[in-house]
């Protein structure tokens, strides 16, 4: 058998044996979730400079992923529809807590569609959106007022440490779930459907770190 492709540093190769779709599932995750995006976000909570502590790329990295999970767990979803499959996840409560369904509107089209196509959140007249980051605060905005004009900042250490809740809970419920359950058939359907995974072995695919295409190896 030839060596997979593999454009990533380090090469990180699907090693549970069986096609099983809960076994291609899971290590797909862990390939990818747990290895290169947490690994990131990991790097990017230690940034803690006054100035500078990349709070909107953090964001941009959590935005994203929930969007590619949201995603997956919608049997008709589509990756062109971000703001389906944010509300997929956030507006779940077992997923994340209810203040995220309750602002939903502005976590989606003031917060992620700012940050992706502008860089910075949108603001209006009557309101300007910021982001910041606090371990010692819990609550996921904070409201204050400049000259007379509201500004609500959100926190990316509560948006990180619930993005981080929403995987465990996630990889959790799919270890439980059965092969045919449909958790497992939403998730591994659309994986198989859109991105060609292998029927036959999850070690005939890897998948890169910088722009997750999956290869098969021939």
């Amino acid at each position: 058998m030839k060596e997979p492709f593999n454009i990533s540093k380090g090469k990180r190769e699907f090693s549970v044996k069986g096609s099983k779709k809960k076994n291609r599932l899971m290590q797909f995750i862990i390939n990818n979730v747990d290895t290169y995006i947490l690994g990131d976000l990991s790097e990017l909570e230690k940034i803690e400079n006054k100035q500078f502590t990349c709070a909107i790329p953090t964001a941009m990295l959590i935005f994203s992923t929930l969007d590619f999970i949201g995603f997956l767990l919608k049997k008709k979803g589509s990756k062109l529809k971000t703001a389906e499959n944010l509300r997929e996840i956030f507006c779940n409560k077992k997923y994340f807590p209810k203040v995220y369904k309750d602002f939903i509107e502005i976590l989606v089209k003031t917060y992620r569609h700012g940050i992706m196509h502008e860089f910075y959140p949108h603001n209006d007249e009557n309101c300007m959106y910021a982001f910041h980051k606090s371990a010692n605060h819990s609550e996921l905005f904070y409201n204050s007022n400049l000259d007379g004009k509201e500004i609500v900042s959100l926190n990316v250490s509560v948006l990180a440490d619930d993005f981080k809740n929403f995987l465990k809970t996630l990889k959790k419920e799919i270890k439980q779930s059965h092969e045919d359950s449909v958790l497992v058939s939403k998730m591994g359907d659309v994986l198989i459907g859109n991105f060609n995974m292998p029927n036959k072995n999850p070690q005939d695919f890897v998948v890169t770190s910088s722009n997750s295409i999956i290869r098969e190896n021939k």
